[in-house]
């Protein structure tokens, strides 16, 4: 998880939200290299990678803000895998997508987060998109179609990843009302309102439906 520089004021009432995002196992669907491309771009079909439920509080919180890094975040092109698949990001970020491996890659989304296609490129070489817009992103490889990425881009520091297990805790949350988006690839999303007190822990299980079938998840790119 990236951890970014904010001012952080006194917390005098400030609550815990914790719970568990219950999903269905991932299916391990046999993706392909595109064939259009023909030699040595035809490896096998790679395993799809798991990517981490992420729970997100949405929207600014006055007296937290994030601050743009000052170098663009990396998501690598790597033993043909983007590493790492999840990267969660502040507003107005620049992310650096780096080939490390032998063959082309092209990265490109289609997600309303943000549209872009880069282009076939090689080893050494790298391409740079900036997030202007909250949300989450789905990344792909357009050779090599078993490679997917997600960028998550947020405006305050109260978010985290789930673990193996579906458990999640986000700590410190100003007291409040809140919107929290959860999210896992392959699931249909959520956004739940959430009264965080001002001392204490909120207990919340979230549960995702998951989405019928991989083409399904991949039209919505």
């Amino acid at each position: 998880m990236v951890f970014f520089a904010l001012i952080t004021p006194i917390m005098l009432t400030a609550g815990n939200l914790k719970g568990k995002v219950l999903t269905k196992a991932e299916k391990q669907i046999p993706r392909r290299t595109a064939q259009r491309y023909p030699g040595k771009h035809n490896r096998p079909p790679g395993k799809l990678v798991p990517i981490p439920a992420v729970v997100v509080l949405m929207g600014p919180v006055k007296g937290f803000p994030l601050n743009k890094p000052t170098q663009p975040l990396i998501m690598e092109q790597k033993s043909f895998d983007f590493i790492p698949p999840l990267l969660v990001v502040p507003l107005g970020a620049d992310v650096e997508f780096p080939n490390r491996d032998d063959d082309f890659h092209n990265v490109f989304s289609y997600s309303k987060l943000k549209r872009f296609d880069l282009g076939r490129y090689h080893k050494g070489e790298s391409k740079t998109v900036t997030f202007t817009k909250p949300g989450i992103g789905k990344v792909y490889c357009e050779i090599h179609e078993w490679m997917r990425a997600a960028v998550v881009v947020v405006e305050n520091p109260f978010y985290t990843t789930v673990d193996k297990d579906g458990n999640y805790e986000i700590k410190n949350i100003p007291a409040g009302t809140y919107k929290f988006l959860i999210w896992k690839m392959d699931h249909k999303q959520a956004v739940r309102s959430v009264t965080i007190p001002a001392n204490g822990t909120v207990t919340r299980d979230f549960s995702l439906p998951q989405k019928k079938d991989e083409n399904q998840a991949a039209g919505e790119r």
